[in-house]
């Protein structure tokens, strides 16, 4: 029991201790600003650096550097000097990310992903076995500077893969109507850049009792109940600059009713959206034919917060002339694991609400 409350009391001190201490900008692959202004490099790894003559290399360096920036930028770090520094007299450093369920060593990292090769530093030998069985294994294995290919094939972004359930409850006025969902996701993680592809299958569930010989759409009792199934399938392609960005799309709809023996409808639509600000903070988005957000047309503002990483949407929707005020947020749990919450309601004559709940997990 003591020792549990030692530990418990040591890891609540690491926390304190780096909550002050930030990587505030990469300057290249393995050069890095802490808050207090301080230039460091990461001790016994050394990485091409993005202004090498070597165009492959040069690749591989900026890869790294956008790696470390949605990493290991505005995060919470612990700082352990080396006690020696590089030719360019930055301290050569150790740098720890702290969170409950891990603790993630960014020069081990580094040496595990082959971004750089392991030296030697004369009278720093604490963590020197380790990171050289990690620079080992990334030779062994050919990743990063250990791989004679050119670095251009190289794909360095983490996608993630979601599940979820959606419920909604459109207004009708001569029937009830309810929709569940299922959807499958795989886009890229915090949804910066690259291609996304997305399936929902939807259970449509009418009540009432269609005359399928009167004119227009009249009902009558007594009520029965039926399903129609609904097939979407989306594939969007994402790209993010500093101020700006944009996503476009296609989607395969495909319904088949079974009300008054009417066969299956498809459609083929595009989507798109526009997005400017400051991208990694807070920005404006309008899109069409958000079927995502199960709106034809929204426009909203979204919030990014770093840590933990979390997504945070808010604005309107439209079905034609109605408005619809929604929310949605994306929250990415200790940055491997995500929960999705997204909702919204309709208040205009009689209520619509839906909203879709999930699990996703990082895909490195």
């Amino acid at each position: 029991m003591k020792i549990h409350f030692l530990l418990a009391c040591f890891f609540l001190f690491k926390l304190i201790s780096a909550a002050d201490i930030q990587i505030v900008e990469i300057r290249d692959s393995n050069l890095f600003q802490l808050k207090n202004g301080t230039l460091v490099r990461l001790a016994n790894v050394d990485a091409p650096s993005v202004d090498t003559p070597d165009s492959n290399l040069a690749y591989l360096a900026r890869s790294v550097k956008k790696y470390a920036e949605n990493k290991y930028r505005s995060y919470p770090v612990s700082v352990v000097y080396s006690g020696k520094k590089d030719s360019n007299g930055y301290p050569l450093v150790h740098i720890f990310q702290y969170y409950p369920l891990e603790t993630v060593h960014i020069n081990l990292v580094y040496l595990k992903k082959g971004f750089g090769r392991y030296v030697e530093s004369a009278g720093d030998t604490t963590y020197q076995s380790i990171y050289k069985e990690a620079a080992r294994l990334a030779k062994k294995e050919k990743r990063g500077v250990w791989n004679p290919t050119p670095y251009k094939k190289i794909n360095l972004s983490d996608y993630m893969l979601s599940f979820l359930w959606g419920y909604r409850k459109p207004r009708d006025t001569f029937y009830k109507t309810s929709y569940n969902e299922i959807t499958m996701r795989l886009a890229p993680a915090k949804e910066i850049s690259g291609l996304e592809a997305r399936g929902s299958v939807y259970f449509k569930t009418k009540e009432g009792r269609l005359c399928c010989e009167c004119g227009g759409s009249e009902y009558i009792p007594p009520y029965r109940t039926e399903t129609s199934v609904v097939y979407v399938v989306s594939g969007i392609f994402h790209r993010t600059f500093k101020w700006a960005g944009f996503s476009l799309g296609m989607t395969y709809l495909n319904t088949k009713d079974m009300y008054c023996s009417e066969g299956a409808d498809s459609w083929v639509f595009p989507s798109a959206t526009v997005k400017a600000g400051l991208m990694e903070k807070v920005y404006l988005s309008v899109s069409l034919w958000d079927y995502y957000r199960i709106s034809e047309y929204t426009a909203g503002v979204t919030y990014i917060f770093k840590n933990p990483f979390t997504h945070f949407w808010i604005g309107f929707g439209s079905y034609v002339d109605y408005k619809n005020r929604a929310f949605q947020l994306d929250y990415n749990f200790y940055k491997n694991f995500l929960l999705h919450l997204q909702g919204g309601c309709l208040l205009k004559e009689k209520t619509e609400i839906y909203g879709r709940i999930g699990f996703g997990f990082i895909l490195h």
